[in-house]
């Protein structure tokens, strides 16, 4: 994630940022995803997926 992101997390309803992301980037997102090296994106994806079962 960076700063150029952050409009786009300002605005989105449900806003991710890596755990490994930028500090200033994840003070702008309503949720923090586990880093992009431990899976992070598949791992939220899959949370949602699996509440929709």
């Amino acid at each position: 994630d960076g700063g150029n992101d952050i409009p786009m997390l300002d605005f989105a309803k449900y806003s991710y940022a890596m755990a490994n992301g930028m500090d200033k980037v994840k003070k702008h997102a309503k949720f923090i995803a586990p880093a992009n090296t431990e899976n992070g994106v598949f791992r939220v994806l899959q949370k949602y997926l699996d509440e929709e079962k």
